[in-house]
């Protein structure tokens, strides 16, 4: 039969009654259901999809916050029998910490869906290049101005928590409550050490993370409907954590409530929104872990191919029912994929880039890939046109690549990095390192806040340069607007060039002092867009083709 203590959260000697044991046992099963769920989304933190939402962000939110959730449970069980200067500092500091890593990761949502809009516009910005200038005042404004609206966030975030640190340490140093020595207030019960002015800046705090931050997010976060539901989830965790504030400070500070914190202790009325919080924060990024494992299973079944756009519930009962079909037909299915794909970035990537953007947050691959598509046209274009790349149109076509180097690959000057493999990305870094380098050198002692400043001449098309035709003898006005056009979409805004502002430093840069590496060619960046496609091809290919269809059925009912 059960056995509650009468007395319940009284002060006294510890609760090992039924609910005591009863907390106890939850606390411990929750914390490792928590923590064994955080081993995939760690080991898969390089998947672009668990990626962006900042897996290390999840871990230190998770973290901390389950810190707080096993002390707060076990204080019924403990019955007060821990110092009160602990509870002060896992009060005024783990658990606003926790809180504001967990608004962290709304940010990221916030600003990640903002900022992919700018891929559906003309321009790309890239990050100011260089050092700043040497004064302390303009160096801090320079990099001000390099950080994204995020960092910008997290540095305001984490400045906060400076100054929390800082006021709680001031807080417990001067209060007798908490030690012999102080300046105010005086050695006390245990009961009465809980309750006092030292305990309201751990409440501002709470207030302003979950009363301000989050309802700010609410009704800022675009609404769009993304496949990983990560808005939906967020949504709900704000919520759910608007009610333990209030709630607490009835419970400590009133009377009325004492028969409820005999049983229910009021650090306790913080647990439902944590426990709503690790949930949601934690079950989009394990789901997005665990499809990936079943995905990589699936690929190594010999049949996969035939069927490239079936979910992981469907495929098992493909697989049985197909499990003779040859390699032959799987690498023709794929092929056909492969140049449905290629068609649409060819024609009209429009619609696909809209839904990489606002529904995988992903519209940085569909952009690199088109851009890089059309970079390698003008290049084969004007090598079939004079049978050779004149020497100054090559510094076009170099300066072109770095543009799409640092508008889509380089993290330090990109906000739309793609998601490449270190290999890849460090042959290309030692391909561009060089020129890049000089141009730093150069823009460090500059007060320009962008990187270019004129109209790009691979836009405007004139180029004037000497060129050996196949005669090898003419020299003429070379004008790239004049060559044969690849296709519908070369004259498609969004597309060409990969950053339409500000670029006169690097056409001055290398027209003056740099020349072309030797290892630049129209090949360059055929690794970086292999390894995109096959992203694309095996992520958002083929959910957009799943997502036309589904609009298409429902077109057809209603």
């Amino acid at each position: 039969m059960a056995h509650v203590n009468p007395g319940g959260h009284n002060f006294g000697p510890p609760n090992l009654d039924s609910l005591g044991i009863f907390y106890t046992t939850m606390s411990i099963i929750f914390t490792l259901c928590v923590w064994l769920s955080l081993i995939p989304i760690w080991m898969c933190r390089g998947i672009p999809s668990i990626k962006m939402r900042k897996p290390h962000l999840i871990i230190a939110s998770v973290f901390l916050l389950q810190i707080y959730l096993i002390i707060i449970t076990n204080v019924y069980t403990m019955n007060g029998n821990f110092p009160c200067g602990l509870e002060f500092w896992v009060m005024s500091l783990i658990f606003p910490l926790g809180l504001g890593f967990y608004q962290l990761l709304n940010m990221q949502l916030l600003f990640r869906s903002t900022e992919q809009q700018i891929l559906l516009s003309e321009k790309v910005p890239i990050k100011p290049i260089g050092r700043g200038p040497s004064q302390l005042i303009p160096r801090i404004k320079h990099n001000w101005s390099k950080m994204s609206q995020y960092e910008r966030w997290r540095a305001v975030v984490f400045s906060g928590m400076a100054i929390q640190f800082i006021v709680s340490f001031a807080v417990f140093m001067g209060s007798r409550k908490f030690h012999a020595f102080g300046s105010y207030d005086s050695e006390t019960t245990p009961a009465e050490c809980r309750r006092g002015p030292e305990w309201v800046p751990s409440i501002i705090w709470q207030f302003l993370w979950s009363w301000v931050l989050g309802p700010f997010l609410l009704f800022t976060m675009p609404v769009y409907h993304d496949i990983y539901h990560w808005r939906q989830q967020t949504i709900i965790a704000i919520i759910a954590n608007l009610f333990g504030s209030p709630l607490w400070l009835a419970a400590t500070y009133s009377d009325s409530w004492s028969s409820v914190n005999k049983f229910w202790p009021p650090p306790l009325w913080f647990s439902p929104g944590l426990v709503t919080i690790q949930i949601v924060t934690i079950a989009g990024p394990l789901s997005l872990a665990m499809k990936h494992y079943r995905w990589e299973r699936m690929k190594n079944e010999t049949n996969y191919w035939q069927y490239p756009y079936l979910d992981a519930s469907t495929w098992e009962m493909t697989r049985t029912q197909n499990s003779g079909t040859s390699s032959g037909t799987r690498k023709n299915n794929e092929q056909s994929n492969m140049q449905a794909l290629e068609i649409v970035l060819d024609s009209n990537p429009s619609h696909l880039l809209d839904y990489a953007s606002r529904k995988e947050y992903s519209g940085e691959n569909i952009k690199f890939l088109v851009v890089v598509r059309k970079w390698k046209a003008t290049w084969n274009r004007t090598l079939k046109s004079f049978g050779e790349v004149p020497p100054p149109t090559m510094q076009q076509l170099y300066q072109s690549a770095i543009e799409i180097y640092l508008t889509y690959i380089d993290p330090r000057y990109s906000d739309f990095s793609v998601n490449l493999e270190s290999r890849i990305y460090t042959n290309l870094h030692a391909v561009f390192v060089n020129t890049i380098r000089s141009l730093e050198r150069r823009r460090s002692d500059t007060t320009a806040s962008t990187p270019w400043e004129a109209q790009d001449p691979m836009e405007s098309g004139a180029v004037s340069v000497s060129s050996s035709q196949r005669d090898g003898t003419s020299t003429e006005n070379f004008n790239l607007a004049s060559l044969p056009k690849m296709s519908a979409s070369e004259s498609q805004d969004r597309i060409w060039p990969p950053n339409d502002t500000d670029k006169s430093a690097i056409a001055g840069h290398l027209a003056s002092n740099s020349e072309v590496p030797e290892s630049f060619d129209v090949h360059v960046f055929d690794a970086a867009e292999a390894s995109v496609r096959h992203m694309v091809l095996h992520g958002t290919w083929r959910n957009y083709n799943k997502a036309v269809d589904r609009e298409s059925i429902a077109s057809a009912d209603g």
